[in-house]
């Protein structure tokens, strides 16, 4: 089966540096380089490079923002803040990909009621992609199992560490029946 961009997305790290390798400070994007790492990459083994590149540039950029803030005379805040009544939502880019929120508060500025959508959710279809293609391609091969040394946590549960070929067994399993 061939994947569509409807079918699934992903968010991280990796699609980060995919859209803004450009605005990359130019350690972090010398870095990137030096691991084979440029645009456009699905490879989801590169997520750790990535997010290793964000750490440089992150670092690099704060270094500069502290040195500009450091040369300026310190200002008093512009606008004081008052509690209302209200409702807000949001959009931030975090460590695994894009973290949705939303808010409600009282008259007394107190959260009421909360909402977060976070990045694995949003990741989850396009992991049961890949793990469907691989357990695919297992089958085609005549496998029966997978094996790897490697131990991570993935999308079998939520809490459950697996290593990439038990995941791949469950969903040959699955592909199987």
């Amino acid at each position: 089966m061939e994947q569509t961009i409807s079918e699934s997305f992903a968010v991280g790290a990796l699609a980060r540096l995919n859209n803004n390798f450009a605005f990359l400070h130019p350690a972090a994007k010398e870095l990137s380089l030096s691991f084979g790492l440029k645009p456009v990459n699905h490879n989801p083994y590169m997520n750790n490079i990535a997010q290793l590149v964000e750490c440089i540039h992150v670092v690099m950029e704060s270094i500069d923002l502290i040195n500009g803030m450091l040369d300026n005379e310190w200002q008093e805040p512009r606008q004081k803040v008052i509690p209302k009544e209200g409702v807000v939502v949001g959009a931030v880019e975090v460590p695994r990909g894009i973290l949705y929120h939303c808010y409600e508060f009282d008259k007394e500025g107190r959260i009421v009621k909360s909402d977060c959508v976070i990045p694995t959710s949003q990741n989850h279809a396009n992991i049961q992609h890949d793990l469907t293609a691989l357990a695919e391609q297992y089958v085609k091969e005549g496998r029966r199992t997978a094996t790897s040394s490697c131990s991570h946590r993935c999308s079998c549960g939520p809490t459950i560490p697996a290593s990439p070929a038990r995941c791949i067994e469950r969903q040959l399993a699955i592909t199987q029946t």
